[in-house]
């Protein structure tokens, strides 16, 4: 029995280093693809940059081999651009495709968060700009008995 204990830590602890280094060598990859489409070699990327990138067939191939959809290529800038400066860092760019990789649904709901974001930056605005409490601070009303 300790020895099946034992011959389980160690398969554990050996597909916890499979996976450190697999995410090592994502982020290597995800490194070595900023620095390729980086064509101003800034260090940083701009949406054109980035636009020109992501008609490569070989980039597509990349993203899509990370479960990255580049069919929507503007909103995946927006949400890689995450302090929304016009430009991204390599550390957004890894951040990013990172939190994107792997299934859909990952994907979807950062880009449904971020577009969520902007639409409550937008009706806040917009009722600064009437005067008006916004919907966030008005009081809710009491449950009927």
């Amino acid at each position: 029995v300790d020895g099946a204990i034992e011959m389980s830590k160690a398969d554990r602890h050996l597909a916890s280093e499979k996976k450190q280094r697999r995410k090592q060598e994502m982020a290597c990859d995800l490194l070595e693809l900023m620095l390729e489409i980086d064509s101003d070699g800034s260090g940083c990327l701009c949406s054109a940059e980035f636009m020109v990138a992501i008609e490569r067939q070989d980039v597509q191939d990349f993203l899509e081999a990370l479960g990255i959809s580049t069919s929507q290529a503007c909103v995946l800038w927006e949400v890689l651009d995450s302090n929304s400066d016009g430009r991204v860092d390599l550390v957004e760019f890894v951040d990013g495709m990172t939190r994107l990789q792997g299934e859909a649904k990952t994907a979807d709901m950062q880009i449904l968060m971020m577009q969520v974001r902007k639409l409550m930056d937008m009706f806040q605005a917009q009722f600064a700009a009437v005067g008006r409490p916004s919907l966030l601070s008005l009081p809710t009303m009491p449950e009927e008995k």
